[in-house]
């Protein structure tokens, strides 16, 4: 058990399925998107103002961009968002069969951007992991893929954490920085025990993974190396979505969550952990 307990962010807005949540460390802003509503939502903790916007097309995830714009996996295609005007440019599709969809997605530190699609159904491998480069460039890093979700590195980028949900485990690959590739699978993290699916994550400045368990009603820090379960934050809703580092000094790990059938859940947590973040990495336009 975590020694301190999550709390709801006071005023930022409950989602009916809250994921991917950034921290905008220029602006001290955290993003996230909630999917089933087709927003995006803007925190910013120093004044407890929130922005929402209102999107023509559901957002999976949202990354940082080098112009200061916003890169957004919409179903089937890539758009960069302007926060300050509310315009939303498609600037890439992907030709996938019309049950996939893109979910989960994050920049690594050499500025690509590394999303995968899932099987909405959430029964067969037909989705995929994509890495996107500069002047989005896209190619398939890897498929056979169910519910492509979590994704992270270590902190010298010589490892790429990974989830693909209904395999209840992260998957620790060699990663090439400097090419953007993965070079075989070193060892996966079995979280089968826990009750529910691994979603999201996010890793600290030491190295730990930081798991959100869909179903499972917490996050579990985890030791990659050992695949040693350090820590647990319970929360008082089940379903956990993802998570991230920010606020000023990148030690407050931010939590969404998704509503279940019965209303519950929804909002978004914060909790001071002790260990720091992180800073963000932004896509190189």
């Amino acid at each position: 058990m975590f020694a301190q307990q999550p709390k709801a962010v006071r005023g930022a807005p409950r989602s009916l399925l809250g994921e991917g949540p950034v921290w905008d460390d220029k602006n001290e802003a955290l993003y996230w998107v909630d999917i089933d509503k087709a927003m995006l939502h803007a925190y910013f903790p120093g004044s407890s103002k929130v922005k929402s916007f209102v999107l023509k097309e559901s957002a999976s995830c949202v990354a940082l961009c080098s112009d200061g714009r916003l890169l957004l996996a919409l179903k089937q295609s890539l758009a960069l968002f302007d926060p300050k005007n509310s315009e939303l440019k498609q600037v890439k599709s992907v030709d996938v069969a019309e049950r996939v969809r893109f979910n989960d997605g994050k920049c690594d530190g050499d500025g690509r951007f590394w999303v995968g699609t899932m099987d909405v159904e959430e029964r067969e491998p037909i989705g995929a992991l994509y890495v996107v480069e500069a002047g989005f460039k896209m190619r398939k890093a890897l498929g056979d893929v169910t519910i492509s979700n979590g994704i992270g590195w270590s902190p010298d980028y010589g490892e790429m954490y990974y989830v693909d949900s209904p395999t209840r485990k992260v998957s620790v690959f060699r990663y090439d920085e400097e090419k953007g590739e993965l070079h075989g699978m070193l060892k996966s993290v079995d979280l089968s025990f826990q009750h529910g699916v691994p979603d999201g994550l996010t890793v600290d400045s030491e190295g730990k993974i930081w798991v959100a368990i869909w179903e499972g009603s917490c996050i579990l820090r985890v030791d990659p190396a050992t695949s040693k379960v350090l820590s647990k934050i319970e929360l008082p809703v089940p379903r956990v979505t993802s998570c991230t580092f920010g606020g000023k000094h990148l030690d407050t790990l931010i939590i969404t969550t998704a509503q279940n059938e019965r209303g519950v859940g929804g909002e978004l947590y914060s909790v001071e952990t002790g260990v720091k973040g992180i800073p963000t990495d932004v896509f190189e336009i």
